[in-house]
């Protein structure tokens, strides 16, 4: 086993004390061992694993590092037996706390139950039992709100009401709660967010303000870097013209930027901003360009700095027509203040809500236990001091993805000089989980001038090889900067490990041909794989395929499968977004808003209702200012209209569904409309389909969780669905393919503190999705609202809206760097980039023109060239293709990029033949190799003749009805649901009725008054309206009036719908049974529909409703089936059979078929 000999670097990082470090280790530094290497540096002074708190953010990194510590401590004892201290630490070494914060946190609440008046036995909540109570509360807010009548929650539900449903305001308050949360104060960041609207500052002092004049001097500093750009180039003699125009456009920008940047009055704000942006968009702004003939190439290139400066002033201009005057923006303040403060308001109902029914249960939420141990500090001095005394040092891993909670937690804990902090900022990618990286940056630049820390580095990777390195720097020299997520990467660089040069380039760009796509690149991807296994003898567990989103995955598997290459995907799952779970709730929304239009449109074009986009077009239609409902309540006004008959049929079905849906519980009312509607066999026939069972079971399962804690309430209902549909976390699934070595095909996301050794980044010009509510929210930039112009229909941005838009693209921007980043310090040996057809792939003209442009004297790109780039490709083409190497990629994209000089090795290939566009399902057709020996083996097989051929009409498993008659076509596919049958129901349905009504009936009351009991079962829900309508009184009375119905109602013991299995001999079944074959048995199994019993003998009824002239043409269609009836009841009850009757309910007469 090789010996861990630290650098200089890490061994700062392992002997450093005295006071809170935080150390910034880069991809594949070795931080993992240097954190076992510190706590064995510890343990081996101090001997007291348990006066350490070793934090990590998940369960399987905790365990990691546990097993680590334990077997390293195990190594050196090995090698050193009689230390003393590692010997005392090795007899305490479970209880040293290395946990996740938060089984840290629950420790420390139980610990301290009694102080915040909790029990100290509470539990974690479940997902399912916290949409439940977020549901409840949030219905509770609402309510109470609504109660208020204030006009400030009236316009906030106007404003987040625009689609006729309340889904948005919930969404909007499940967001601001979440968002809260993540705050070590939650109720003071919503009053700092509220006070936000109420400010009287001027516009530039706000931070609104500030931020977008920020942004757009940003603007026009790229601006003027091209005009000054496009100058340098004609300012010789011969060109005066030309260089008029730059000179003046600059001049002007120049100024602009000036006079933004001395903003600083709304008196300034009204009269620079939007006086510049008429400038701007003045007719004779921009004079029609003047080439030169005698220096055209120069002239051309020119132009090229000029347009680009002219598109980002119209940018800026642009930018600027959205925004208010400072008057505007005083009313939008004093309209917004009590929207906000209601709003806001709405929130703190629902967390008292929340709260109060997690008490009721005794449970609680990870965060609430975060927020439990905060009070407790906080609150508890003596009780904080003695956590502080407790600890020799506290070591948190990954620190980069703190949020602010966690951070305050952490300096609670500490007694201010024993933190040690480890992470890497350029590898915080989990906004989304609220994360903060400026809480790294921040705290790590203080330390590096200040004596609050001490900030260390560990740059030395040892996990990639060179021209991995190398590459990975001079892309992210260019990228990575502090004006776009506080990281200066030239600071902060990757250092290689080894100088080795391995005779194949390690970092590879491949380009597709013409019309190549996604699906091209995958099936490159796979032959490359292929090729690599047989001539580099690569396991396919070497290779991993890493993609931005999961959105593509499945061509890449469906690619790899086709060449029959094993492979490993991770999916998520969620029955709720299923499509026929999408379509069972746009269902259930119809029946309680018909006025929601999206709902209403799914449900008409369904399978279950089949109406088709030109119908649907001609209802819309109709009057496009009112809803499609009401548009459809006009139509079947007038008999005459050609969709009168099929939308009366849907709207008294709908109606009928309505006033069940009072009335009946949810789990039930959803299975009759399956059963009505035949929905589930529908389902089966939507796309990806494979698990419509077990998604319809699972919604069923949350409407009984629903209404086991609540009354009958549909919308509460589609409330709660919502909540769980939106924010429940997908079930993580691993889809696997073939045996062995898997090619891995994973998000970035998943990747993290993975490594492989060839790692391809797939679809690479993928946009991630951008959030485009009525309401943002930033961490530092507050709550944002669009405003509804209900005149013009339109919406539009208030201040506060644009300017923590900006805020949000920004963080984006630079987390898509981040991710570009994680992506490539994957590999160990080989990074393989692909680009598909640069016209089919996102790589426009005006992505071209931005490049062109760039700064060739600058290393590092423009801030704003960066925040506009919106795919991995668009920021590589940024900065890669400036390569020096990469000549045939730069005339492959037809580009004069500036170049730099790099030392780094880098592969371009442009893909012939491989890479084209081609349909893996439709590859041409090859002539065979006949291999004879294998060819004569397969005849053989191919020629065997089964000995037990005349078994083949034999089955082993029947039903007690079947018939050995001959198959009829003429009924394949008849069947329709019950509601589309009209007012004619088939035979089959009608039999089905009176069998429903024969199981669920009383007989002696039927005999009394057959009028009253059916209106009573018709009571109970469990038959339909069309049902009841076609049973016949009469035809039902005189049965329970008969000698068998009064028997069967005297009886000692009744059953109904008796289901059975049996095994029986096959003569009992077939004729001419081989000898062989009779000792064999065969399964019936059948469903009795009345068997009584009296004086210790059965009696068998099955009733019939086959249209006969004779009882007996019965006999031989049935007495079979009679003949299995007794077997199995003798079975069962192990008592003699005394008869066994078909009951004629047409004839009202019953025939014994013994």
């Amino acid at each position: 086993m090789a010996t861990f000999t630290p650098t200089q670097e890490q061994q700062k990082a392992i002997d450093c004390s005295g006071n809170n470090i935080l150390l910034s280790a880069a991809a594949g530094s070795g931080k993992t061992k240097v954190l076992v290497d510190r706590v064995m540096r510890i343990l081996s002074e101090t001997g007291a694993p348990e006066r350490l708190l070793i934090v990590t953010f998940t369960k399987k990194a905790a365990a990691e590092m546990k097993f680590k510590i334990i077997s390293e401590l195990s190594t050196r004892l090995a090698d050193d037996p009689n230390n003393y201290k590692l010997a005392q630490a090795s007899m305490k070494i479970d209880m040293a706390q290395i946990s996740t914060i938060d089984s840290f946190c629950i420790k420390v609440v139980r610990e301290n139950a009694g102080l915040l008046e909790l029990t100290p036995t509470f539990s974690i909540i479940s997902d399912a039992e916290l949409a439940l109570f977020k549901t409840k509360a949030m219905t509770a807010a609402i309510e109470e709100m609504h109660e208020k009548k204030s006009d400030g929650f009236f316009a906030a539900t106007e404003l987040f009401m625009t689609d006729r449903n309340d889904e948005l305001i919930d969404s909007a308050i499940y967001s601001l709660y979440d968002k809260s949360q993540s705050q070590s104060n939650p109720d003071e960041y919503l009053k700092g967010l509220l006070n936000m609207y109420k400010e009287d500052s001027h516009i530039p002092e706000t931070i609104w303000g500030q931020t977008i004049l920020e942004h757009i001097t940003c603007i026009l500093d790229c601006a003027l870097e091209k005009y000054s750009l496009g100058y340098s180039e004609v300012d010789f003699e011969g060109m005066e013209t030309t260089k008029k125009i730059l000179e003046d456009e600059r001049d002007f920008t120049e100024v602009f930027r000036e006079k933004i940047q001395n903003i600083k009055t709304n008196d300034d704000w009204d009269k620079i901003l939007f006086h510049y942006s008429e400038v701007i968009n003045s007719q004779g702004m921009f004079v029609t360009w003047k080439g030169n003939k005698e220096y055209k190439d120069i002239s051309d290139k020119a132009k090229l700095f000029r347009d680009r400066g002219k598109e980002l002033l119209r940018k800026v201009a642009s930018l600027i027509s959205t925004l208010p005057t400072s008057e505007q923006h005083a009313e939008e303040n004093k309209f917004i203040y009590p929207v906000a403060e209601s709003f806001f308001e709405a929130v703190s109902l629902y967390r008292k809500y929340l709260d109060e029914l997690k008490q009721e249960s005794g449970v609680l939420e990870f965060i609430d236990v975060l927020h439990k141990g905060l009070d407790l500090l906080q609150n508890n001095p003596a009780l904080c001091e003695s956590y502080r005394q407790s600890f020799d040092e506290i070591l948190i891993d990954e620190y980069q993805d703190t949020n602010n909670a966690q951070d305050e937690f952490f300096r609670l804990l500490s007694n201010g000089k024993n933190l040690f902090m480890v992470g890497d900022v350029k590898q915080s990618i989990y906004a989304f989980r609220d994360a903060n990286p400026e809480i790294f940056t921040d705290k790590f630049k203080r330390f590096q001038n200040t004596d609050d820390g001490i900030a260390l580095t560990l740059s030395k990777n040892f996990r990639s090889d060179k021209d991995i390195i190398d590459n990975v720097n001079f892309i992210f020299e260019q990228l990575m900067q502090e004006k776009l997520g506080g990281i200066d990467y030239k600071n902060d660089r990757l250092v290689c490990h080894n100088d080795e040069i391995k005779e194949e380039c390690g970092f590879q760009i491949y380009v597709g041909e013409k019309d190549s796509t996604v699906q091209d690149e995958a099936k490159f991807i796979a032959e490359y794989i292929e090729k690599s296994t047989i001539e580099n003898r690569n396991n396919y567990g070497d290779f991993c395929i890493l993609l931005r989103s999961r959105t593509k995955a499945q061509y890449y598997a469906e690619a790899l499968e086709y060449y029959n290459i094993p492979y490993s995907i991770d999916t998520k799952t969620n029955p709720l977004k299923a499509d026929e779970t999408n379509l069972l709730t746009a269902l259930l929304t119809v029946i309680d808003n018909p006025l929601d239009d999206v709902s209403l449109v799914a449900v008409l074009f369904s399978p279950m209702f089949g109406f088709s986009i030109d119908e649907i077009s001609k209802i819309r239609m109709v009057d496009r200012s009112t809803s499609i409902w009401q548009n459809i309540n006009s139509i079947i006004l007038d008999e005459n209209n050609e969709l009168y008959e099929k939308l009366k049929s849907f709207t008294d079905k709908i109606t009928e569904y309505r006033t069940l849906s009072s009335c009946m519980n949810i789990s039930a009312f959803i299975r009759r409309i399956i059963h009505e509607t035949d929905f589930d066999h529908i389902a089966k026939c939507l796309k990806n389909a494979e698990n419509v069972d077990q998604n319809i079971t699972d919604l069923l399962k949350y409407a009984e969780s629903y209404e086991s804690n609540n009354t009958i309430d549909l919308h509460g209902f589609l409330r709660f669905l919502f909540y769980v549909t939106k924010n429940q976390n997908d079930t993580e699934k691993n889809v696997t393919s073939g045996t062995g070595n898997f090619v891995k095909i994973m998000t970035v996301h998943a990747s993290k503190g993975l490594e492989f050794p060839v790692v391809f980044v797939g679809d690479l010009f993928s946009t991630g999705n951008r959030d485009r509510g009525q309401l943002r929210l930033h961490k530092t930039t507050g709550l944002g609202m669009k405003l509804i112009n209900r005149e013009k229909y339109q919406n539009y941005e208030t201040l506060g809206f644009t300017a923590v838009k900006l805020a949000n693209e920004k963080d984006e921007a630079a987390e898509k760097l981040r991710l570009l980043y994680v992506a490539l310090t994957r590999a160990r040996n080989k990074i393989v980039l692909c680009f598909p057809d640069p016209s089919r792939s996102g790589f426009t003209a005006s992505l071209k023109s931005n490049c062109t442009t760039v700064n060739p004297a600058k290393v590092t790109l423009h801030p704003y060239e960066i925040f506009s780039a919106n795919s991995f490709g668009n920021l590589l083409v940024y900065s890669l293709f400036r390569h020096n190497e990469l000549t045939s990629l730069r005339d492959k994209f037809d580009m004069a990029l500036p170049l730099l000089q790099s030392d780094s090795r880098a592969h371009s290939d442009i893909i012939q033949g491989l890479f084209e566009s081609t349909d893996i399902n439709n590859e041409p057709e090859q002539d065979a190799i006949i291999d004879e020996e294998q060819f004569h083996e397969l005849k053989k097989r191919a020629d065997y003749i089964y000995p037990y051929l005349e078994l083949n009409s034999f089955m082993a498993k029947r039903s007690a009805s079947f018939s050995n008659k001959a198959f009829n076509s003429t009924y394949v596919a008849k069947s329709v649901p019950l509601f589309m049958q009209g007012d004619i129901m088939t035979p089959a349905a009608r039999g089905t009725a009176y069998h429903n009504f024969l199981q669920l009936c009383n007989f002696k009351k039927l005999a009394e008054n057959p009028t009253a009991e059916i209106e009573r079962v018709s009571k109970q829900g469990n038959m339909t309206k069309q049902e009841i309508e076609i049973l016949n009184p009469y035809l039902l009375s005189k049965f329970a009036k008969s000698d068998i119905g009064q028997a069967a109602a005297n009886a000692d013991e009744i059953y109904r719908e008796l289901e059975f299995n049996i095994l029986v001999k096959p003569e009992v079944v077939y004729d001419n049974v081989p000898d062989y074959a009779k000792d064999e048995e065969i399964l019936i199994q059948g469903m009795i529909d009345l068997v009584f019993i009296k004086d210790k003998k059965a009696y068998i009824v099955d009733y019939k409703t086959d249209r006969v002239k004779d009882i007996h043409d019965l006999l031989e269609i049935y007495s079979k089936q009679m003949e299995f009836y007794k077997i199995a009841v003798q079975e069962i009850f192990d008592i003699p059979v005394n008869d066994t009757l078909l009951y004629s309910l047409p004839l009202g007469t019953a025939i014994s078929t013994l």
